[in-house]
């Protein structure tokens, strides 16, 4: 049988003696098409530094739980839990399922649709999917599973999954290995253990934001909200680092820095009024909001400085955004 989630979910265990999941045990075309959803909770211990834990088992084994404590193993592990809360995660810890599975179903079903792990071995992790009146199998062919420990992504062709032949392995090491604690999340949470983010200042509204899906009468809608909220937010990011480039690079070349008024500063309210941005520095968020209203992830001066801010007065004015006063 199966194991899932659920199966570790306990509130009788004594912490000291509580049994520890271990890794999904491995049988022949596991059935496993939803994932039960574990506790999570937006903590602040010590009253100064806040994680977010989802809490599959009670207590803290250090020898198989896992700990985010960087920030990009934190954005990463934090779009992970998500994603399994809003319920797009299917599969297995080896096999992650993260497209639809209906997809499964279509006669000439493409795209991205999951992710395996170095360890997963054909004829024994295999899975099969229950879609109604329907099951589909699903292998992995041996050339396509990592040799080194990591992930790589696969692609749907009418029922089958593929690796195409430049997809990398993603792992740790990575210049950016954001997939593979995005990955490494989502498995850890399908094996039964618990995760613990650290989340640091720039991190907060983000765990937030994760913590309304958790909350959410319909997580799926909610999460969609929030990637897009997160994607016009990095889009607004992006805006302000290649203005604060232009800048820089303006000023290196005829060696005059830019003059900056106080009003260049400026930024409209949402409230009415304006609000200098030299109030700020890169330790403060800077909350925004759209002409729709809808909110951006919190954003932060790259540099204490005022190009830094100019950049991002700029950029505010550009797109039509107000600031946000909490």
């Amino acid at each position: 049988m199966t194991k899932t989630i659920k199966d570790f979910q306990s509130t009788d265990v004594d912490e000291t003696t509580a049994e520890v999941p271990q890794m999904m045990t491995n049988v022949v075309t596991k059935v496993q098409t939803t994932v039960a959803l574990p506790k999570i909770v937006l903590e602040n211990p010590n009253g100064t530094s806040h994680r977010l834990v989802v809490y599959n088992h009670e207590g803290w084994n250090p020898t198989l739980d896992l700990s985010l404590t960087d920030l990009v193993q934190a954005r990463a592990g934090l779009n992970g839990i998500a994603k399994n809360i809003a319920g797009g995660l299917h599969g297995s810890a080896k096999l992650l399922i993260v497209a639809p599975t209906e997809k499964l179903a279509f006669a000439n079903g493409t795209g991205t649709f999951a992710y395996v792990r170095n360890d997963f071995v054909p004829g024994v992790d295999d899975i099969t999917v229950d879609l109604g009146n329907t099951r589909v199998f699903l292998t992995v062919d041996p050339a396509d599973i990592p040799v080194e420990k990591g992930y790589r992504r696969l692609h749907l062709d009418g029922g089958s999954l593929y690796a195409k032949s430049w997809e990398p392995v993603f792992t740790a090491r990575d210049d950016d290995p954001w997939t593979y604690w995005y990955c490494r999340a989502m498995s850890a949470t399908l094996e039964g253990h618990n995760v613990s983010i650290s989340i640091g200042p720039k991190m907060l509204d983000d765990a937030k934001a994760v913590m309304a899906v958790v909350q959410s009468d319909d997580p799926a809608v909610a999460n969609e909200a929030r990637l897009y909220a997160g994607r016009v937010s990095s889009r607004f990011g992006s805006a302000v680092k290649a203005q604060a480039s232009e800048m820089a690079a303006v000023a290196n070349e005829t060696g005059v820095a830019p003059v900056v008024a106080a009003s260049d500063l400026d930024v409209p309210l949402q409230s009415g009024g304006f609000i200098s941005l030299k109030r700020y520095t890169p330790l403060v968020p800077i909350y925004l909001a759209n002409a729709s209203g809808m909110q951006l992830r919190a954003r932060f001066l790259t540099a204490d400085n005022d190009i830094a801010r100019l950049a991002m007065a700029q950029a505010i004015r550009d797109n039509g955004f107000v600031v946000v006063l909490k």
